[in-house]
């Protein structure tokens, strides 16, 4: 009986550290492995089903990111060629200042982790999952985490945070010199400096004509205030369709559709063009029967484009209460 008891007393102390001896051997085996890739690919560790489970699975004392992907170009996926690309050069940075045990980044291929892509029900991909720390400071309760793509986007930037805020490991991005850019600027570049010198004086001569600067003031005011910049930032559809009907204006000022700035740009030109002709030339005609028709012409025209324009804000704003000619 006495046996019994202290057997018992023994195994019950000895079990912790056993446990902590086993826990301690297979998180030592992980992080070799986990090195011995990193050394190996200087970039992204390349998963398979068996590396994943081990990998994945309880202990685990550093972070790991998953990317669960097809890149293969029967698939043709091309989200995941895109992501790929941008998830590379996060790799590549770390790799340059990799510190053991703290970060990992992996993926795994659809074709050499079919199993695993069944177990978690993947329906689409990319997929960016982060096993974090299930041992230390950092121990974290759960099996991974998600980085929302759909939210973030596949801009490097936005990922580079969410790796500093969730590990507090910093990571100094440097993208690859694109050489193909930087010839075509060169030669741009060159090209420009040639041209500039050949033709210094036809060059000066045209940047100084007034009317070259008076016409593209014009040009852009018109197109501002058409609603240019609104389209750019909204893109919204060029025209209008309901129930098989096409609508060229939208009823409210919230909204616009993109011919919307055409129409307006095209009305406020032709005020303006009525205006300058009635300012500028009309004093300069010699002919005066000429002269009172072009004013009476004028005139018409701007106070027709003038009742358009009014009758268009009207339609955007239900309530305003002042119109021209209709």
């Amino acid at each position: 009986m006495h046996l019994f008891l202290a057997t018992a007393l023994w195994t019950a102390l000895l079990s912790p550290l056993i446990l902590s001896s086993v826990t301690g051997t297979l998180l030592d085996t992980k992080i070799s492995q986990l090195n011995h890739m990193q050394h190996a690919s200087q970039s992204i560790l390349a998963l398979d089903e068996q590396s994943y489970e081990l990998l994945t699975q309880k202990p685990r004392n550093y972070t790991l990111f998953v990317v669960l992907t097809s890149t293969v170009p029967q698939h043709n996926c091309k989200p995941c060629v895109e992501w790929h690309t941008r998830y590379k050069i996060v790799a590549d940075t770390w790799a340059k200042s990799f510190e053991s045990g703290k970060l990992y980044f992996s993926e795994l291929d659809f074709v050499h982790g079919q199993s695993v892509f069944s177990k978690l029900g993947i329906q689409s991909v990319p997929l960016v999952l982060r096993f974090p720390p299930t041992d230390g400071p950092q121990a974290i309760k759960g099996i991974y985490e998600l980085y929302d793509l759909n939210r973030n986007g596949f801009s490097v930037e936005p990922f580079i945070s969410h790796i500093e805020a969730v590990t507090g490991v910093k990571i100094k991005i440097t993208k690859p010199l694109d050489y193909g850019k930087l010839a075509i600027t060169i030669v741009i570049g060159a090209t420009a400096a040639i041209v500039i010198f050949t033709f210094y004086t036809q060059i000066i001569a045209i940047i100084t004509l007034k009317a070259l600067w008076i016409s593209l003031t014009l040009t852009t005011t018109l197109v501002m205030c058409g609603g240019y910049m609104w389209n750019t930032i909204r893109t919204p559809p060029f025209i209008g369709e309901n129930d098989g009907n096409l609508h060229f204006l939208s009823g409210g000022m919230q909204y616009q559709f993109g011919v919307e700035t055409h129409i307006v740009a095209i009305m406020y030109g032709i005020a303006s063009a009525a205006f300058i002709a009635l300012v500028v030339y009309v004093p300069k005609m010699e002919n005066k029967s000429a002269q009172r028709t072009t004013v009476f012409l004028c005139l018409l025209a701007f106070m027709f484009i003038y009742s358009l324009i009014l009758a268009v804000f009207k339609l955007k704003a239900g309530q305003y209460p002042f119109r021209l000619m209709f």
